[in-house]
């Protein structure tokens, strides 16, 4: 029986839905980077109409195996993640075509029973940690002012919302690609660029 809803707006189940589907789009599929900046635009103004701007959405519970997860964060460079996708997410994939994203207590049932539970558990897991991810790289990434891992203020306290597994804001995995790489630290060059222009500006009053 679905639960009574008393919230008026976007929920935190809606954002969250929004949030992994934005995340499992953006690692499977080639995007243009206004595209991207669009989409993220409309999940943060979700965010913001729900009461939150935060991926605090997601707690512990929220994983299969919350050791395995905090284990892919804390310990694995890109190309360990990318390969952990490799292996767990077809099995995953499989199952969410079958039986849908959402875990009821009727097909976890069959889902304990499977023969790869295990694998299909870490798919779900590990697109949970990319959703979160994601979320902090978009953020970080749509006004860049501090170098990755640098940062303080609002953001900081952004990040350490949104990241469950250790609750910091600096230690945030450094999975980006080479292109996102690069253009973080452009734009990054720009801001500071930016900020000297007026500093000298405002000395010459």
């Amino acid at each position: 029986m679905p639960k009574k809803m008393t919230h008026i707006g976007v929920s935190k189940t809606e954002l969250k839905s929004c949030v992994n589907w934005f995340a499992s789009f953006t690692y499977s599929s080639v995007m243009a980077h206004a595209k991207q900046l669009s989409i993220l635009a409309i999940v943060l103004i979700l965010g913001i109409v729900a009461g939150t701007a935060k991926a605090d959405i997601y707690k512990q519970s929220d994983f299969f195996d919350f050791d395995y997860a905090k284990k892919i964060w804390t310990s694995f460079d890109r190309a360990s993640f990318d390969a952990e996708w490799k292996r767990v997410t077809p099995a995953w994939e499989a199952w969410v075509e079958t039986n849908g994203p959402k875990l009821y207590k009727e097909n976890l049932a069959d889902l304990n029973k499977a023969v790869d539970a295990i694998t299909i558990k870490q798919g779900h897991d590990l697109h949970q940690v990319w959703a979160i991810w994601s979320y902090i790289y978009s953020s970080a990434s749509a006004a860049v002012y501090n170098a990755w891992n640098e940062n303080d203020g609002f953001a900081c306290n952004n990040f350490q919302d949104a990241n469950v597994f250790t609750r910091k804001c600096n230690d945030i995995p450094d999975w980006r690609t080479d292109k996102e790489r690069a253009l973080y630290e452009k734009r990054l060059a720009h801001h500071l660029a930016q900020q000297e222009f007026f500093r000298a500006r405002k000395e010459k009053r």
